[in-house]
């Protein structure tokens, strides 16, 4: 039974991740159509205009969190390669290790919350099998990696990116964690992009509303 749940739950795994690619794909091909017919269908052209530059900055946000995503992964992959490099001087590991342990964490780490996690177990079980002693040193390595990156780097870089700051974007993950589990810490930190450009406009038109009562009480 154990067994057949595990290839069950890689074959989901799998079938969500090919449905996830070719469902952006289809909507990358139907983003320009779609577009055309939700623009097409205002009648004020000016209201049109100032919901197309809101709907840009929110998507800016989205880009720039997939952006930093990235970043912080190719971070990951990177130091992840180094540090294999180091180890294979030290302890009987091939050198040629390096290279697929850097692909490793780069790939599984931008799955946000656990593909790192799953990364750092899938490269210590690899040195694991040529030397006990490296997997434990990249072991506790890949602790202290994950309390740096995860309280250090990505709040830094989704900051950066997203034009949040450090304390938001750790609130946003730990609250979209709380309330809905790992979808919401995936999809948390673009929401909270997209609110705070919701809530600048907001404050920018109030700003606005205020200064032009007060030049028609002038007047």
């Amino acid at each position: 039974a154990g067994v057949v749940g595990s290839v069950g739950s890689v074959f989901g795994f799998f079938t969500a991740a090919f449905l996830t690619l070719v469902l952006s794909f289809l909507m990358l091909i139907e983003a320009p159509r779609v577009l055309k017919f939700i623009w097409g269908a205002y009648s004020d052209h000016d209201r049109m205009e100032y919901h197309k530059k809101l709907a840009s900055r929110m998507y800016n946000v989205v880009t720039g969190y997939v952006t930093g995503q990235l970043t912080v992964s190719a971070i990951d992959g990177f130091f992840a390669g180094v540090t294999v490099f180091i180890l294979s001087w030290i302890f009987n590991i091939p050198h040629n290790l390096a290279l697929p342990a850097a692909v490793i964490c780069f790939l599984l780490s931008m799955i946000p919350m656990f593909g790192a996690t799953i990364a750092g177990v899938i490269v210590t079980i690899l040195l694991a099998f040529n030397d006990v002693s490296a997997a434990l040193v990249f072991g506790v390595y890949f602790v202290i990696y994950q309390q740096i990156e995860n309280n250090f780097i990505s709040p830094t870089v989704q900051s950066k990116t997203v034009e949040l700051s450090a304390l938001a974007v750790l609130a946003s993950v730990t609250i979209g964690l709380y309330l809905f589990g790992i979808v919401g810490g995936i999809i948390s930190i673009p929401i909270a992009g997209c609110v705070k450009v919701l809530v600048e406009d907001y404050l920018e038109r109030k700003k606005h509303h205020h200064a032009k009562q007060e030049l028609v009480e002038k007047a």
